[in-house]
């Protein structure tokens, strides 16, 4: 029986850690993605002031992984980007603020 449970603790400890690395690489990568596809729109390094990642349950469609830019002219405003399931394409979904760096869509 003590076998059995030490078993069971491994593997729901083994499944946690899995989920929660895959979690940070998924944050790392929309954020790289979104870092090279304002860089494709044309933006510097000295443009971006912030840029997170983050994971959201909201929306279908998109991946539960998004990203908040902040730009250095208007660094109290937020651009939400997120990864388009079905194309793998980076598209800017929100913002709050002016609206200076709003994509058309």
């Amino acid at each position: 029986m003590s076998r059995r449970l030490v078993i069971l603790v491994a593997v729901i400890l083994l499944s946690v850690t899995i989920y929660f690395v895959n979690k940070a690489a998924q944050i790392i990568k929309i954020e790289e993605q979104v870092h090279a596809h304002l860089l494709e729109e044309g933006y510097t390094e000295s443009d971006i002031y912030k840029l997170e990642g983050y994971r959201n349950y909201t929306g279908s469609g998109v991946s539960p992984y998004h990203a908040i830019v902040y730009f250095t002219d208007e660094p109290k405003a937020d651009y939400n980007y997120t990864r388009d399931v079905g194309t793998g394409e980076i598209n800017q979904s929100s913002w709050y603020g002016d609206g200076k760096h709003k994509e058309k869509q």
